[in-house]
Parts: structure tokens; C-alpha cells; sequence
């Protein structure tokens, strides 16, 4: 798993018609945002919705095993819907590590159907270039350095959203994600006849390190 971001699909074949309807008759509002007369730091407009966007975009996610490995998450902000045309972009900025200690764009129409509009991350002082397939999504840490390219043709239509962790530390967020992986190695039996069976379950074991760490590490440790 590469620590600096990892790219998930959430939606294929049939599924994709969950995002297919998101836009029918709903109104966009502008949110760029203009530092001064001269200067721009993004131009889009955002999705006006009663819609509940969050049930139909992160719980997707959220069941994605890689998303949730990776970020091990606590709880997500409220889901913007984003459509920038021809002439929009966003310029060099930083997610804020105050909204979460993630950041996700998933893409909600095909590359095909957009030019220009290239997300570019610095990482590890090197610049790399995304246009995802429609129904995929990218998660990176926030306070990465991030721009969009501007759109020269077309719409590019993404959802964004901020993840808070469990766990702060990086080192124990990997230590946890691990556990995780472990346990998908090891077949779940829910009927045990005695004590020792359980407590020598590797399941069980597992799952007490992790709740080792949940009490010892995790922000729900400040809640006691």
C-alpha cells in the first residue's frame, strides 16, 4: 500500500447508475474562491442538493476494504458535489488538516467527457498527474500539495469529502491496518464449544491487540 495516497473503485457495471442520476434537475451554485481582484484561487460551482449525498457516496467507500485499512476512520465531513467547465480550475493549495487527516475526490464522470482538469500531487517532491476512470477514487493526507489543472473542454464532475482517523500517529495507523489485514487471513468461526478454543482463536487474538490499541492509542482515549 503506497503511504502517500491509494486510488480505490467504487463503482462498476451496474452500479455506476448510482451516480448517474445525482444531477438530473439540480441546481449549481458558484463557490470559487477569490483571494482579491487580481487573484483566484479556484473557480467550480457545487452541487445544491437535498439529496443525501452521503448515504449514496461514502457508504460505498466506507465498505471498501482498502479506504478503510488506510484510513482507519472515526467519522467524515459532509459530501461536496464539484463541476468545474471550460476555464475552471483550482491553483496550488493545501487541504487543511483541520477538516480531517484525509482528503478524497472521487470521480463522477469519464475523463473522456473532459479535457484538461488533471489533479496534480507533490509527492515526495515529485509532481504526479491523476484523471481517473469514472466511479474511482483517489484518498491522500491532508496537508499534501495539490492543484487542478484547468479545464479546457467539457465538465469534470468530482464529490469530496475530509476523513478523520482513529488514530493520529502514523506509525499506529499502519501497525492497525495491519492487524486488519491479518484477520482476512484467518477464517472466522462464530461457533466455539469452550473458553480455551476462543482464547486461542487467532481471530481472538487479533482482535484483542486491536482493542489494545483502540484504548491505548486512539482518539476515543481522549473521550475517557
Amino acid at each position: 500500500m503506497n503511504i502517500n495516497y491509494i486510488i480505490t473503485e467504487l463503482y462498476s457495471g451496474e452500479n455506476l447508475h448510482l451516480i448517474d442520476d445525482l444531477f438530473k434537475n439540480q441546481k449549481w451554485v458558484d463557490n470559487s474562491i477569490h483571494i482579491n481582484e487580481e487573484y483566484s484561487l479556484s473557480k467550480e460551482s457545487v452541487l445544491e442538493s437535498n439529496l443525501d449525498l452521503d448515504n449514496i457516496l461514502i457508504k460505498n467507500i466506507e465498505n471498501n476494504f482498502t479506504f478503510y485499512s488506510y484510513c482507519i476512520p472515526y467519522s467524515n465531513t459532509k459530501v461536496v458535489v464539484s463541476k468545474m467547465k471550460a476555464g475552471d480550475f483550482f491553483k496550488v493549495h493545501t487541504e487543511s488538516i483541520m477538516y480531517g487527516d484525509f482528503f478524497t475526490e472521487i470521480c463522477l464522470n469519464s475523463p473522456e467527457e473532459y479535457e484538461g482538469g488533471e489533479l496534480n500531487l507533490l509527492i515526495d517532491g515529485t509532481d504526479r498527474s491523476f484523471k481517473l476512470p469514472k466511479g474511482y477514487a483517489i484518498t491522500y493526507k491532508t496537508g499534501s500539495l495539490s492543484k487542478i489543472e484547468p479545464v479546457t473542454s467539457g465538465e469534470r464532475i468530482t464529490a469530496r469529502f475530509y476523513t478523520k482517523s482513529l488514530f493520529k500517529d502514523t506509525t499506529i495507523r499502519t501497525m492497525y491496518s495491519k492487524l486488519l489485514y491479518l484477520n482476512t487471513k484467518f477464517e472466522f468461526n462464530p461457533i466455539l464449544d469452550n473458553y480455551s478454543d476462543v482464547l486461542n482463536d487467532p481471530n481472538y487474538i487479533l482482535n484483542e491487540i486491536k482493542d489494545y490499541f483502540l484504548y491505548n492509542f486512539s482518539i476515543l482515549d481522549d473521550k475517557k
